[in-house]
């Protein structure tokens, strides 16, 4: 793991970090299933503003069957760290991502492309059972993709950084409001009695973050 922050050493270091990221590179299995993820995760978020950023190799996700390995990989992230999401599309200047924006917001788009690629039926002319499973899967992530931030960016040219930078100040906005919320709960216990649960809850809740 790489801690990349390196503000002006002319300016005070607390003033001037803006952001600080936690680069895990390569390491989505161990650490986000191992417990030193979570401990670390769960550290940094109960102090900070925290999100996660998911990047994604957009020249190497041209497949159906990548893509929708991609998206697993990044909703099962989601649920697990129950933090602010963006989804990164990287090296955008190699391949744009008009293919992907197109199969998340379009799942006959995605049906489409998965029917057309090699392997997407057997000897006997049926679908394969990971075609069938891939187009049942789109059909699930559809809705998951409707709340999702995704940006596109390069690192090379840097294209796309400033949307990159405005979905984390987004994100913290979210952070905060969720932080906001789950201590109003706290500090109003009898709000969760059977009693009171429900629209009473939500308008005294909407009340007081207002």
């Amino acid at each position: 793991m790489r801690v990349l922050s390196s503000p002006p050493p002319s300016q005070n270091r607390e003033a001037a970090r803006s952001y600080v990221v936690l680069d895990t590179p390569g390491q989505i299995e161990i650490f986000t299933w191992s417990a030193s993820g979570s401990i670390i995760t769960d550290a940094v978020a109960s102090s900070f503003p925290t999100l996660v950023a998911y990047i994604i190799d957009t020249p190497r996700t041209t497949s159906p069957a990548t893509f929708m390995s991609n998206m697993l990989y990044a909703c099962s992230i989601l649920y697990k760290f129950r933090l602010p999401f963006v989804l990164v599309f990287n090296k955008t200047d190699v391949c744009p991502d008009a293919f992907a924006r197109e199969w998340m917001a379009d799942f006959e788009a995605f049906q489409a492309a998965l029917a057309g690629d090699g392997g997407a039926r057997d000897a006997e002319g049926e679908p394969t059972y990971m075609n069938s499973l891939m187009n049942s899967m789109s059909l699930v992530l559809d809705e998951f993709y409707k709340h999702l931030k995704a940006v596109s960016v390069s690192a090379v040219t840097g294209d796309g950084m400033t949307e990159f930078f405005e979905a984390v100040d987004a994100s913290r906005e979210e952070y905060e409001r969720c932080v906001n919320l789950t201590r109003f709960i706290i500090t109003h216990p009898a709000l969760l009695d059977g009693k009171t649960r429900g629209t009473n809850f939500a308008n005294t809740a909407n009340t007081s973050q207002n």
